[in-house]
């Protein structure tokens, strides 16, 4: 706003400059001294006996200063090209948030994956645990078979937490970069 405004001063230098100015009085004289009478019609010493005088004044003024080395023309251009730089960089901006945007929801989605197959590989781990237990019982397996099944399992079982956490800040992120309230969109993001 404030480079349009500047580009609009600049503009009209390039045209004469026209002022004009008027004023009017009423004084009334008397022995008793000068005394101005009231512009909105009542007198400020009505009382007062004299002659009245009115005074006018007016005053028109016009230049144009000739732009002969082109500085006011120059001015002008950059004034413009001021303006079109912060367009540009209003552009560049909601780019760059939109680029934002859509690189968290890739990575949202991308957690959100990691994690449901983290979630079918615990599953699947947990089964293996238990089938080597159950051997380790009927004594078809060694103790270090049901060691390594349930190593495996727990394991597996100390990333999900850490997964969880990108999940929830990948959708926070989301949620800040739309102006969200943390929480608004995981009906959205759950949901489908």
């Amino acid at each position: 706003q404030e480079a349009k405004s500047k580009y609009g001063i600049k503009k009209s230098q390039l045209w004469p400059q026209i002022e004009f100015e008027a004023e009017w009085s009423r004084q009334k004289f008397s022995s008793q001294g000068i005394e101005t009478v009231n512009l909105f019609g009542g007198n400020v010493a009505p009382n007062m006996q004299g002659p009245t005088s009115d005074l006018y004044f007016s005053a028109f003024d016009a230049n144009w200063e000739i732009d002969l080395f082109q500085k006011i023309l120059s001015e002008k251009n950059a004034a413009y090209h001021e303006i079109l730089s912060y367009e540009q960089m209003s552009r560049d901006f909601y780019i760059s948030l939109q680029s934002e945007i859509a690189t968290t929801y890739f990575q949202l989605r991308s957690a959100q994956q990691q994690l449901e197959i983290l979630y079918r590989h615990e599953k699947a781990r947990q089964e293996t645990a238990d089938l080597v237990a159950d051997r380790y019982d009927a004594g078809l397996s060694t103790g270090v078979d049901l060691d390594r099944a349930q190593a495996d399992l727990y394991d597996l079982q100390s990333a999900i937490p850490d997964q969880e956490y990108d999940l929830q800040q990948a959708l926070n992120k989301l949620c800040f970069l739309l102006a969200k309230q943390p929480g608004e969109l995981d009906s959205i993001i759950f949901n489908s």
